[in-house]
């Protein structure tokens, strides 16, 4: 199962997080028809650890997560749940054979952006947070 995968199930079952946007977690773009606030979670980058003999089972790789809203209040309230949920955990994210095992979960860097109104589906700009998660995990080492 994928990190990304896992993230999400992750996400959509903590408490603090889905009270504000329920299941709309996307992996990397959302639907026309989805609303806010949302979630979209987006790969920057992934890599496997390697010693002189290969690859290890150490894999780490970087998300940014953009909780969009139609404030900025809106949008800070679901960086911060995703905050609580995720950063500096150590543990098995996911559920049932949909689960990936965490080693380190950091936060890098934040910042917000604005998306305007596009075809006029949305009456105003979007607002988002954008958090860069730097995340490490166990993986099965190639052969």
């Amino acid at each position: 199962m994928s990190v990304q995968s896992a993230l999400i199930d992750e996400l959509e079952n903590n408490a603090g997080v889905s009270a504000l946007v329920g299941t709309d977690i996307y992996d990397t773009m959302a639907p026309n028809s989805a609303g806010f606030p949302r979630i979209i979670i987006t790969q920057v980058s992934g890599d496997s650890e390697h010693e002189l003999t290969g690859e290890t089972a150490v894999a780490s790789i970087r998300f940014q997560l953009t909780s969009w809203g139609t404030t900025a209040d809106s949008a800070l309230a679901t960086a911060n749940a995703i905050r609580l949920a995720i950063s500096g955990k150590r543990q098995e994210w996911g559920s049932g054979g949909n689960t990936a095992d965490i080693t380190s979960c950091l936060r890098q860097s934040s910042f917000q952006t604005v998306e305007d109104p596009v075809d006029g589906r949305e009456v105003r700009p979007a607002i988002g947070q954008v958090e860069e998660y730097a995340i490490m995990y166990t993986q099965t080492p190639a052969t």
